[in-house]
């Protein structure tokens, strides 16, 4: 599995740096894990056979013109037409950079929360890619911690 950290600003994906090799790898037993599922006495919920991308947009015909996600300090918006204009040019840009669904490829994002996290979460997702958020404010420890699980 290959992973690298990108970053979106100003409407550019850049590559940042790849990632070292972890100090630290987790995986939890087969007898650690059981008993962590827990039966919720509500019904169970089915989804729907496809991504989550695709579930918004064949619906983008409802609400083309709608805010999809704003920033709630700046006020910068996207309406859902940008938004997935905007995933669809990231997904594009990091197939173009080499990174493959089926080589199981991380995109980890380190950037705040803001707009263009969103459209970040959805382009990997279109691009069949593996999502990884990490917000600036968390320690190294933790970055590493959560890059190398």
């Amino acid at each position: 599995m290959r992973l690298a950290a990108f970053s979106r600003l100003s409407g550019w994906t850049r590559k940042i740096k790849p990632l070292q090799k972890p100090f630290i790898r987790f995986r939890p037993s087969a007898s650690d894990r059981q008993g962590e599922i827990i039966k919720s006495s509500f019904a169970d919920v089915t989804w729907p056979a496809c991504t989550i991308p695709e579930l918004i947009w064949d619906q983008l015909d409802r609400w083309p013109d709608k805010i999809a996600v704003e920033c709630g300090i700046t006020g910068k918006n996207y309406s859902y037409v940008e938004l997935q204009n905007l995933a669809r040019q990231l997904a594009a840009a990091l197939l173009k950079f080499g990174l493959r669904p089926d080589k199981s490829d991380v995109v980890t994002a380190l950037m705040p929360n803001m707009p263009e996290y969103v459209v970040t979460i959805f382009g990997t997702m279109e691009a069949g890619l593996v999502f990884t958020g990490i917000n600036p404010i968390y320690s190294p420890g933790t970055i590493n911690f959560i890059n190398f699980l």
